[in-house]
């Protein structure tokens, strides 16, 4: 697809929407979107890796092949569809979508051996949140709010592009052997997520969370690592932080007050977890 700028045909989305064909064959897309009304968009996905990263401070769901996942701000979200399959994307009413967004078809990528990469990647299937890197972080954050000319635009989304694919490639090249998990393990591993999404704000154990999940804190410890690829207070921190960014945009914390909700005792740790994640300085 072509760069530009393009206006949602719908009554259901208000913004804009750019989109462009990198040189290396990748399908690079922005979007800054405000949802008119609560709604469900449905498509189909063709074989292919598609990779999201949320800029605005609320976390997006989808369905994917009937698979419920979060998409939660500043985290590299990839999805790998092994085969056609159908997607479910759901907004509500007044919430502000910023993201960026690749589309990569393994066929089509210029470079053979990046394109072999990838299409070993996209054969294990399945999804994947994985951490950005503060390079990828602030690259995105300049990609969202600058404004270049197309020349210019196509070297920064390439490069942005082959470092998160790069990032994808690293973590699971990392990662340990899996075992498969059951459905039921499945099921109890997203009720405690959704359980920290809700509590966060409070003191959480990993005795109650393994608990919540019906299992022992050793075995709830490692299959929560092996499902989201991340330790349960990986997963707390993330949230606190993404509260504490979305109070700080809004004007309702200072500084100190974000830190000291986000659980840190002191503003410079506050800080320094804070550009981890979002590749910039916390600020009012």
């Amino acid at each position: 697809m072509a760069a530009g700028t393009l206006r949602p045909a719908n009554e259901l989305l208000a913004g804009d929407f750019s989109a462009r064909s990198l040189p290396s064959g990748i399908a690079f897309w922005r979007s800054d979107l405000t949802a008119l009304c609560s709604h469900e968009q449905h498509a189909l996905i063709d074989r292919s890796l598609m990779i999201r990263l949320l800029l605005s401070p609320s976390p997006t769901e989808l369905e994917l092949d009937g698979r419920r996942s979060i998409v939660r701000p500043h985290e590299i979200f990839a999805y790998r569809a092994v085969a056609t399959l159908g997607g479910v994307s759901r907004s509500y009413a007044g919430e502000r979508y910023q993201c960026l967004g690749l589309h990569i078809h393994p066929d089509l990528i210029a470079d053979e051996q990046i394109a072999q990469q990838v299409d070993t990647f996209l054969k294990q299937g399945g999804d994947l949140s994985i951490s950005m890197t503060p390079s990828i972080a602030a690259l995105a954050n300049e990609l969202f709010g600058g404004r270049y000319t197309d020349k210019t635009a196509d070297l920064l989304c390439e490069s942005w592009a082959l470092n998160v694919i790069a990032r994808c490639l690293d973590s699971v090249a990392a990662a340990p052997p899996k075992r498969q998990l059951t459905p039921s393990q499945v099921q109890s591993l997203l009720r405690v997520r959704d359980f920290i999404n809700t509590h966060a704000s409070e003191p959480l154990s990993i005795n109650a969370l393994a608990k919540e999940a019906g299992m022992s804190m050793s075995t709830f410890k490692q299959k929560y690592r092996h499902y989201f690829n991340e330790t349960p207070f990986e997963t707390v921190r993330c949230v606190r932080l993404d509260r504490a960014l979305a109070a700080l945009s809004s004007g309702q914390l200072s500084v100190s007050e974000a830190a000291y909700q986000s659980g840190y005792a002191h503003v410079s740790s506050f800080s320094d977890a804070f550009f981890k994640r979002f590749g910039r300085r916390p600020s009012t």
